[in-house]
Parts: structure tokens; sequence; C-alpha cells
């Protein structure tokens, strides 16, 4: 966590006394591979600039403990054009350190800062002059590893040369070891390469000694620091905020309680208050919904811990509305007074609207025989109600192929290096492209193959990754919001000039994912809360409810590109699934579908509002259901696709709940379900209730004489219970 302190002058900076007389390092070299990495949170202002990372340290990693006593400030050279072409003049925004903490939770307090390179001696840089310090933060470290530290700078700087970018310890805070005025802070060890050089890495820990070269102590390469910005100038660090509304858009119908949600296209981290404001068109006069003045954006990066915020969000019932047309406004103000608007027009709200849902029995409910729904509508003119079925699979796959994200976001053109954190890449931050892709595949496959392809050239999977983590602002970012990923594969596919329409739901249940997934023919990813705040791709499910109340669920896990079977379960408020040892909620759902694709659903009866209310008995033809297999029961109004429909998922399952033995349903066996085993094998009439399977009591899969010889044994106390 990054809190802001205060801000001090570069007079308070050096002007105490600080430690004196430093012993060297323990060094120990770091299995990288075998390390947990984790990375503290961006801002957001990163979000829509073109970024350079200058860095360029060999990859390996070396730790320095028993080093850092606090009080001392750490600087290293950098030269953007190693890494950025033509990067001069480039922008820097932020600078970013490694750190292993070997206990934890540890609270440290730093500031960044940038200096000039003092060429007294061209053939050794040393450090020049203050160009910039940052805001004090405090850092908060909840678990043990190998963390990356990006802050950001107050005010981007431009520069056109070499320069320094390092950070400043205050005052360590070490409560599990000992204070920390009495020696090292030993939970804290720095990071270095392995290239030895002179004149590089430099540490300030006494002001009458001035800044001492790393390399005179034994370090034996450079130390981990490096900042990322933009080349060419850059971008303006503090743009006003372009709001824009994700949803509803212009023509939406809106007849049920939903959630406004806008983004800030600029990715400002100054706007003070965003509004949201309704009007009748009739009139054109505005009427405030609710003014925000904090949110925190989600974002996730496959490694740390989520930002789990519901960024420029509102849930809002409109249904108190007089049926008409409205006009919808966001207004997004920054703290320099700069204003942007953007107007949702055409929206049709509908007070008492044509839908249905159904309120009983509960989802995962068994049925044998018959299911006896109860529905209801908040129309009071609703002449009807239209149910279909649909059988669910216990094994269903949409036959994804998974991306790795390590073969991704490569930024030097070795391949061969994993594209990790550690190394300077960008691959270990795609779980959001890799997913978003291998879900943009699937609907390629159903026919709308413009989204694999660039003009007349194919696209992989890979390519079209790429191309969603530049839409995303991955890179720049390390990872991605909810936000950027729902407005760039709207962008994308709208550049492909494809039909495809996006759902999202914030805190979704299991039912909500399978309902859309397998019920509506979605294709969907999900963002996780918890470390690391992944995003995945759903490919499908399996098996039904456990004891434990869990279900299983098939992901396309781009962490290690492998397609996955895990548990998942209803919590309070939603879902979590188990990712690798620990439970993490699901935070948001984003499915694709497209209006042209055709869903196979069987129409299975027509209810009116009549004495019973709205009430259905779905009995099925004998035999018409298999037993144990899930169905899908979906109602909708009598205005189709208008205003969506309601699903809801059950099993047909005699076997848990018909007695055994108990063929006519009267839940006792004796000579009467005889009579009916009898008059179904020998006339072929009514079959056990349940299903004719049943009438199998001795279970050798075949119906015939022999099952009615072995019943009335068991009725008479020769035999064991039948089967089923």
């Amino acid at each position: 966590m990054l809190r802001r302190l205060l801000t001090i002058s570069l007079i308070v900076l050096f002007a105490g006394q600080m430690s004196q007389g430093k012993d060297a390092p323990t060094i120990k070299r770091i299995d990288i591979e075998n390390i947990k990495v984790s990375t503290l949170k961006l801002d957001q202002r990163m979000a829509t600039a073109v970024g350079c990372t200058a860095r360029y340290d060999d990859g390996t990693q070396y730790m320095y403990s028993g080093f850092v006593y606090g009080n001392e400030a750490y600087t290293t050279y950098i030269d953007p054009n190693k890494t950025c072409p033509n990067a001069y003049p480039y922008t820097v925004n932020e600078v970013i350190y490694e750190v292993h903490y070997g206990v934890a939770p540890v609270t440290d307090t730093i500031s960044v800062h940038l200096l000039a390179v003092d060429a007294s001696d061209p053939t050794c840089p040393f450090p020049g002059a203050f160009i910039t310090l940052s805001s004090v933060f405090e850092i908060s470290i909840p678990d043990t590893g190998l963390w990356q530290v990006p802050i950001n700078l107050d005010t981007a700087v431009i520069v056109n040369e070499p320069f320094f970018a390092g950070f400043y310890i205050y005052n360590l805070t070490d409560t599990t070891v000992r204070p920390v005025a009495v020696g090292p802070h030993l939970t804290t060890d720095f990071i270095a390469d392995s290239l030895a050089r002179y004149c590089y890495s430099y540490n300030l820990y006494d002001t009458l000694a001035g800044w001492e070269d790393l390399a005179a102590y034994g370090f034996l390469g450079r130390l981990i620091i490096y900042v990322n910005g933009t080349t060419g100038g850059g971008v303006d660090p503090n743009p006003p905020p372009l709001a824009e509304f994700l949803y509803p858009t212009s023509g939406s119908i809106l007849f049920e309680p939903f959630t406004i949600w806008a983004r800030d296209v600029n990715g400002s981290d100054s706007i003070q208050t965003v509004e949201f404001e309704y009007a009748p068109t009739s009139t054109g006069i505005f009427t405030n919904i609710t003014t925000l003045t904090s949110s925190e954006l989600s974002h996730r990066d496959g490694i740390g811990p989520a930002d789990s915020g519901p960024g420029y969000a509102y849930e809002w019932d409109p249904t108190f509305l007089t049926t008409g047309t409205y006009l919808l406004r966001v207004i997004m103000t920054d703290n320099q007074s700069r204003v942007s608007v953007d107007t949702a027009v055409n929206l049709l709200v509908m007070q008492a609207p044509p839908t249905a849902a159904i309120t009983s029995p509960s989802q995962a409910t068994d049925f044998c025989a018959t299911l006896d729904l109860l529905m209801s509508t908040p129309s009071p003119t609703l002449p009807g109600m239209n149910l279909f079925a649909k059988e669910a699979s216990l094994h269903y796959s949409l036959g994804m192929e998974p991306l790795n994200q390590s073969a991704l976001g490569d930024n030097n053109g070795n391949p061969n290096d994993g594209n990790y954190a550690y190394n300077g890449e960008f691959g270990d931050y795609y779980s959001g492209p890799a997913a978003a892709a291998t879900a943009l595949k699937i609907w390629a496959d159903r026919g709308l193959s413009a989204l694999m392809m660039d003009g007349s050239t194919p696209l992989t999977t890979a390519d079209v990754a790429e191309l969603l983590a530049e839409k995303f602002g991955t890179r720049t970012n390390l990872g991605t919001s909810d936000e950027d990923i729902y407005a760039g594969i709207k962008e994308y596919a709208s550049e492909k000039l494809v039909q495809l329409d996006l759902f999202a739901k914030r805190n979704p249940d299991y039912f909500d994912i399978r309902n859309r997934v397998e019920g509506d023919e979605h294709v969907a990813v999900i963002g996780l809360g918890g470390t690391p705040a992944a995003w995945l791709t759903v490919d499908g499910f399996e098996q039904w409810q456990q004891p434990g109340l869990e279900f299983f669920v098939r992901v396309a896990d781009p962490l290690n590109g492998t397609i996955r079977s895990l548990p998942i379960r209803n919590i309070s408020g939603g879902c979590e699934i188990q990712l690798y040892s620990n439970w993490q909620k699901v935070d948001m759902m984003i499915s694709c579908f497209s209006d042209p694709w055709p869903v196979s659903r069987t129409l299975i009866g027509w209810d009116s509002l009549g004495t019973d209310l709205w009430q259905f008995n779905w009995t099925p033809l004998a035999d018409s259901l298999s037993e144990g297999s899930p169905y899908f029961v979906t109602v909708e109004g009598s205005s189709p696709g208008e205003y969506g429909n309601f699903t809801a998922l059950y099993r047909y399952s005699c076997a848990s709940i018909v007695k055994v033995g108990d063929y006519n349903g009267d839940d006792v066996t004796d000579i009467n379900d005889f009579y009916l085993l009898q008059n179904y094998i020998a006339l072929g009439v009514v079959p056990p209730v349940g299903g004719a399977f049943r009438a199998d009591a001795n279970g050798d899969n075949s119906i015939n004489l022999a099952d009615l010889v072995f019943y009335m044994r068991y009725l008479f106390g020769g035999n064991p219970p039948p089967v089923y």
C-alpha cells in the first residue's frame, strides 16, 4: 500500500546527520524461479501514455543483507537511450526499485528522486544536483518475498540526457526484530545484478562522506532501480479528464436496477468529483443522481494483490421514473476545475417492464417428474410468460486453447528469457490481454473471423493479445483494470467491424457465471481479487454440487498456460475460486455475446396470470430427461429479446428424491409399486416416477421379467432393495 504522508524539502532531506561506518553486506544469489515476486500498484495516470521503461540490468538477482540502516539514500545511473529508441526528450513519470523482505508485515518510509549527472570526470558519472524529489510515502509490505515498488513523481519531469534515479529510506520500522535505531534493518535486502561496474550505483549514508560507490563495498553489480516514462517529450503528466460512459450507452433500455459505469479515458490522477445526472428528453432539465468524491479504480496485475475498487460506478434503480425517454450524463471535474461531460441519449426507461423472473425453487434444486415453478413480474399488464429448457452438461467445455502469458510482453527481443517482470519484461502482467484474446478466439471460431484478421492477414491469439495489451494500457500500468479491459474489447471489436456486445457484472455468483456462459452461450473473462489478482477465461464446468457445496469451473489460466478445473463456491455477495492454495473472490465478470448467434432452447410452455398467480408445473415426457443431468430453465416476458430473460439451473435427479423401490411416488414401497412395475413391463404403460430406467430393479441394464421377480422377492424379504 502507498500512502502519501507529506512533502519535504531538499534541505530537510540531507540536513540530519546520517549513520556512519558501514560493513560489507552479506551477498546471496536469488533463485528467481522459486521466489514470489509482488508489485505494489501504480498510479492510474499512466493508463494512456505510450510508455517505455528505462532499465537494462542483466536479469540476474543478488540480494544484499545487513546493509540497510535507514536515513540514507540509494541512486543509480539511468540512460533512457539504452532501452528506448529516440528517447529524448524523455518524460519520467515514476521510479521503481526492487527490495526483498525476509519478515513481514513491515512498513518503510520512502521518497524517490532524480539527480543530474556530475560529469567532472567524464569516465565516471557521479550523482549531481537534484532535479526533483517526490513526496514521502509509507510502504506497507504484507508478505515476505521480492517486491517491486513503483512510486510516482509528484510532477513528471522531462530530461534530455542521462540522469540518476533512486530513493531515500527514512525511519525503517521493524517491530518484529528490534528498534531500527540500534542497527541494520535485517528484514530489508536490496537487489542488484551481477554486471560489475564502478561509477554506476551509489549510497549516501553520511552527509560528511557524501556519495559512496557501492562497488567499493563488494556489490557485484548495479542496483536494480529503473524508471517508467514516455519518449519524445511524452504526454501531459496531468491531463484533463475525458469522461466516457461504459454503461449505459445511447439507445439502451433500462428496466431494472443497474450500475452506471463511466471511465476517464485520459487517466487523470486529479479528478475531484464525478456527477451522474438524468433528465427527461422532453425537458432537458437534469437532476443529480449522485456525486462521487473519491473512487478506487480496479487493477489486476497477475502477481500481487488486487485493487478491487468499483471505479466511477453507482448502483441506480430508475424504475421510479415515468416510462419514457431520458438523458443520462456524467460530469468529471479535476482539481484545476477542468470539466468533461459525456451524455447518453435516447434511453428508454420502463417503469413496469414486461420482464419475468423465477422466484422458486432456488437454483441447484433437484427435481423428479415435475418441477413446480413460481414466477414474478413488475408489469401489471403482462399477458404471459414463455418458458424454455436447455440441457446442461456435466462436462461442458468451449475447447479453449490457453495462452501462457510468459510467451507475451517481450521487451528486449529475447524470446527465451521468459518475459518475467524481474527481467524488465511485461509477460507477468499479461493475464488480462491473454484472457481476453482467448475469449475472442472462441467468437472467431463461431464465425466472427474478422476478430483474428489484420486485413487479409490471419492473426494468432498471441498477436491479438499484444494488440489488446496496447488498448488496455497493460505495459504502462503493469496490469489491467476492469474499465480498460471492458472498453478495450469493445473498441477492438468495433475496429474489426464486428457486432460483439458486452455484459459486465460485479461480484457475480456461480450461477451468474454458468447461466451466462453455458446457458446464454456467452464467452466470459473473470477478474479475481486477492493474490494473485489475475484475469481468467471461463472454458466450462464440470460435475455437480459437491458435499461441501462446491462446484467446479474450467478456466484457461494464463499464469501457466493450462486449462484447469477449479473449485468454486458461492459466498455472501458473490463467489470465490480456489486458484492455487487460497480462495479468491471473483470481483468482476465481463462476458462477450453476439445477437446473431443462435442460442438453442426448447419451448416447454406458456403461462398466464391466473388464480394460481404466476405458477407453472413442468412435467416432462417420460424418458425425455436424463437422470442426473442439470437443466437451464429460462423465462421471458411476452416481448422476447428486448428485455432479456431470467435463467435458473436445476438438476433432474429422481435418485436423490424418490425412495428406492417407490415406483408410484407415494413414498412407500408396497404391492401397488409391484402392480405399476408389472403393467409397465408387460404392457408398456405408465413408467415408474422419475423415468423408465428405474424399472431395471436388479441393475443388469435390461428391463424384463427378471426385474419383476426381483422386486417381488424384495417385497417379501428375499432380496436386497432394488437399484433404483
